[in-house]
């Protein structure tokens, strides 16, 4: 009901506001005003009003900004997340301080050069001065970001960790996520997308030994807290987006490939609750690339443990090896009753 009143208030002031026009054309006209007359008064009309556009422009631009600072960045929770954060203020800065150069001058000129009385615009067509100042200042400073963005991608994925990483792969289908440990060797065992059939949802291959610690885990995995950790990622079918917001991290899973991605998470979950004030706060891996109509739905909780939490968690869960005799033996039952019944239909048809 709320809604369709807001609609019709905001089709009577159409209404209204076409009216008035109206009214003021018709005004016009009894003056013996010509519409298409453009007078000094009106080209001083419209210079007064880029100003106030100006101002207005970069009202909703400050305001909002400083009102909601506190809620754009929230605390980073991974070892190498400041220097991602600095790197995104740094650009901030960089396109910030452009925008109001630009736009002031841009509103300041219109304001100023605005077609007056007697008053001939001057013809000044080419300056190879003001151009190669507008071609080398810019120059500078996008080689000086792109600079400053690789140092930080070099530090992030490229140099080698001081500990030996845990080991987890990521792997990503229509829509889901699922995490595979590498065991107490922290080798991932081999895997082939032929052998994606059925319960094994990976394509592991169970005659490599390496596969047999490894284990597999949907809905929520964890890691230890001030630990390296290193993920491979894959996709089954479509680009997937491994995005991992609190963390900083985000990388594309691509069908046929294996991409990586290593951080160290430094605040675990129920102390990144206390930060956040928030008893339910849930670090997420999310997918960030629209990979089809159940895209939104597609993420994963990540409890960040303390390190003797993380062992206890790791202890309990079941290696690809156990679930697989697990299964077998549960085939194995479900052959005998069926074998059972079927000896029984026989029996009771002589």
């Amino acid at each position: 009901m709320m809604n369709c009143l807001i609609l019709l208030v905001i089709f009577l002031a159409i209404i209204v506001l076409v009216r008035l026009m109206k009214i003021v054309d018709l005004a016009g006209e009894l003056r013996g005003h010509v519409e298409e007359e453009v007078t000094h008064a009106d080209n001083q009309f419209n210079a007064f009003f880029f100003i106030l556009f100006m101002l207005f422009l970069f009202g909703i631009t400050v305001i909002p900004t400083y009102m909601y600072r506190n809620y754009m960045m929230t605390p980073p929770a991974s070892e190498h997340g400041q220097s991602i954060d600095n790197l995104m203020y740094f650009t901030f800065a960089v396109i910030g301080i452009a925008f109001f150069i630009t736009q002031t001058l841009l509103f300041v000129f219109a304001y100023k050069y605005h077609a007056k009385k007697d008053t001939k615009a001057f013809y000044y067509p080419h300056n190879n001065k003001l151009e190669l100042i507008w071609t080398i200042v810019p120059s500078i400073v996008l080689t000086a970001m792109i600079i400053y963005g690789l140092s930080v991608w070099k530090n992030v994925m490229m140099d080698a960790p001081a500990e030996k990483p845990i080991v987890i792969e990521l792997f990503s289908k229509q829509f889901k996520w699922i995490a595979r440990y590498a065991g107490t060797d922290n080798e991932l065992g081999s895997f082939s997308y032929k052998k994606i059939i059925g319960v094994n949802e990976l394509g592991i291959d169970s005659s490599d030994t390496r596969s047999n610690d490894d284990i597999i885990v949907s809905g929520e995995f964890h890691l230890p807290v001030n630990r390296q950790v290193e993920f491979h990622l894959r996709s089954q079918d479509v680009l997937h987006g491994a995005f991992m917001p609190y963390f900083r991290l985000q990388m594309n899973t691509v069908p046929g490939m294996t991409t990586m991605l290593k951080f160290k998470p430094i605040i675990t979950t129920n102390d990144m609750r206390g930060i956040m004030k928030d008893d339910k706060f849930d670090y997420l891996l999310l997918c960030n690339k629209i990979c089809g109509s159940s895209h939104y739905n597609m993420q994963m909780n990540i409890v960040v443990d303390t390190e003797a939490d993380f062992n206890n968690w790791i202890k309990e869960q079941k290696t690809f090896k156990s679930e697989e005799a697990t299964k077998a033996e549960i085939t194995k039952t479900d052959s005998v009753k069926v074998t059972a019944v079927l000896e029984a239909v026989k029996i009771e048809k002589k």
